[in-house]
């Protein structure tokens, strides 16, 4: 999160009274909506920064495997579930289960089609 370490003491009780405690912290939409108050230069500096050091967090997750792209559309002329397997029972009685299913998808064009 933001620190007023390094800072001056009017920077830094500028940057307290901004609202900078915990509750913003990963708060990218408060972020962005704050940055437009900026002059127009401003909001270009920050948000350039911004989007490098996103950059770079994201690098760094997919390298160490702990970055996720969300949720994906899938898309084909054919979509059909293979298998379905239970991964993981919740041990703690809740009935929750991971299950891990096989999706197969055809996305290229059939060979009569092609002829």
């Amino acid at each position: 999160g933001l620190s007023a370490e390094g800072l001056s003491d009017e920077a830094a009780a500028s940057l307290m009274a901004t609202g900078s405690g915990s509750k913003d912290v990963g708060d990218v939409r408060r972020f962005l909506n704050r940055i437009l108050g900026l002059p127009v230069r401003g909001q270009n500096l920050l948000f350039g920064y911004f989007t490098e050091v996103f950059d770079a967090e994201v690098k760094a997750a997919k390298a160490e495997g702990k970055y996720s792209e969300g949720v994906s559309d899938l898309s084909g002329s054919n979509i059909q579930i293979d298998e379905t397997r239970v991964l993981l029972k919740d041990p703690f009685g809740s009935a929750a289960v991971l299950r891990q299913t096989r999706v197969l998808i055809d996305r290229g064009v059939a060979f009569d089609t092609a002829a």
